[in-house]
């Protein structure tokens, strides 16, 4: 299993939700505690980052800046 460090990626990296979510049925653990439907959640309510669209497909990323920065956040509550 790879995890990866966020505080050695450049703020401007792009993740995906595979690479924050943590999901005991894939056997992944991610950047986050958080599984891929908790994540997506939150952004709608506005309490996560919020993804970009990759233009021209249906992918969709995450900004690493932002992510360290809610995590921060989320440490000091």
């Amino acid at each position: 299993m790879h995890i990866i460090n966020i505080d050695s990626l450049p703020d401007t990296a792009q993740l995906t939700i595979a690479e924050l979510e943590t999901s005991q049925a894939k056997g992944r653990r991610g950047i986050t505690r958080l599984s891929g439907s908790q994540i997506r959640r939150l952004e709608a309510a506005g309490q996560f980052p919020q993804s970009r669209l990759i233009i021209g497909t249906r992918s969709r990323f995450y900004v690493a800046g932002e992510v360290k920065k809610w995590l921060a956040e989320q440490a000091s509550q």
